[in-house]
């Protein structure tokens, strides 16, 4: 009995692959902000929070499983400084798996990733402030930077973050 109901438990709880490939290639709807309201986008980015949460590195030779054009549409300012922090921490959480994702490389501009950071800055300040059961996400963006050791791209000369890194020391 009991190992029916596991089977049937992961059978109702488990995302459909397709439905899961589709998400993560679905860039036009982050580059063209085609939701209709906060609420769709909301509920448009908590599943592809959870896509990327489950994401493991492709094996070598093996191509991204998600579209470059998904990881650049959503580090646009639109995303990142959007007037909705809810917005902002799912994009900085769904940011943090690409790098992981992509590890040890990664598929922003200088200019975006100066942005990322800001971004994931903002968020650990908000961390003080935000109300004990708001905090789950924020400790799962600390936890996938320190795993990636994502400010590491910060001491790269060429990107001049030394804003960041002064507000991260």
């Amino acid at each position: 009995f009991f190992r029916v109901f596991v089977l049937a438990f992961a059978m109702v709880t488990q995302k459909s692959p397709t439905k899961t490939r589709g998400l993560l290639q679905d860039a036009e709807y982050f580059a063209k902000k085609k939701y209709s309201n906060h609420k769709d986008l909301l509920s448009r980015l908590q599943d592809l929070f959870h896509a990327f949460r489950d994401l493991e590195q492709p094996a070598e030779g093996e191509a991204m499983p998600f579209s470059g054009n998904l990881a650049t549409s959503l580090v646009g300012e639109h995303y990142l400084s959007h007037p909705n922090t809810d917005i902002q921490l799912l994009v900085s959480c769904i940011v943090s798996d690409v790098f992981r994702v992509n590890a040890p490389e990664h598929p922003f501009s200088p200019e975006q990733l100066k942005n990322i950071f800001d971004a994931w800055l903002r968020q650990f300040e908000l961390f003080t402030k935000q109300k004990e059961k708001d905090k789950s996400q924020v400790v799962y963006l600390l936890e996938r930077t320190a795993q990636v050791k994502s400010f590491i791209v910060l001491t790269d000369p060429e990107l001049a973050c030394d804003k960041q890194t002064a507000t991260l020391f």
